[in-house]
């Protein structure tokens, strides 16, 4: 099944207003730390900054905020994995005290500054941040999920079995 959430994840390890820490993920970041404490150090993966939020909650106990720009992320995807596992058992597992934003474009400080969708006029439409399970990249996206009664998805066995997996409260 195909999924698509909007969301923004920024990783930082500096803290935020009101002692949250912020992490920062973009897929298309060159070079830096990878170590999500700014956009141009931001994680290339949203699932290796999960990992980082489960840490900081872990050792920190105060809110996390990940801010992930505009792009497609995929569960299976990793820094030891850059062109996934192909395991329909991995999902985008957040952590407690974890809020996710997306829509990010790299260059903003704070969520207010994020651009709002209005309308989409194309699927997928530009400037959303996509979690997708079709961890082979196959599936037909010109036909929305809604019109799978017509034959679209055809090939879902190598789709993850759940996407996004939250921590209870």
């Amino acid at each position: 099944m195909f999924l698509a959430t909007c969301i923004c994840i920024a990783v930082t390890g500096c803290p935020h207003a009101y002692g949250q820490t912020i992490i920062h993920v973009d897929g298309s970041v060159a070079g830096g730390t990878e170590d999500g404490t700014s956009w141009a150090n931001a994680y290339p993966f949203l699932s290796d900054a999960l990992d980082a939020a489960q840490t900081a909650f872990e050792t920190g106990g105060s809110p996390i905020e990940v801010w992930v720009t505009v792009g497609t992320y995929f569960p299976d995807e990793n820094v030891l994995n850059p062109n996934g596992t192909g395991d329909t058992g991995t999902n985008f597992a957040v952590p407690r005290e974890t809020s996710l934003y997306g829509g990010f474009s790299e260059t903003e400080s704070s969520i207010s500054q994020r651009a709002r969708l209005v309308q989409p006029i194309a699927y997928p439409p530009a400037g959303w941040t996509i979690l997708s399970g079709d961890l082979d990249e196959d599936d037909d996206l010109s036909i929305p999920p809604f019109d799978s009664l017509f034959g679209g998805y055809g090939n879902r066995a190598d789709n993850s079995k759940r996407v996004v997996n939250l921590a209870p409260l």
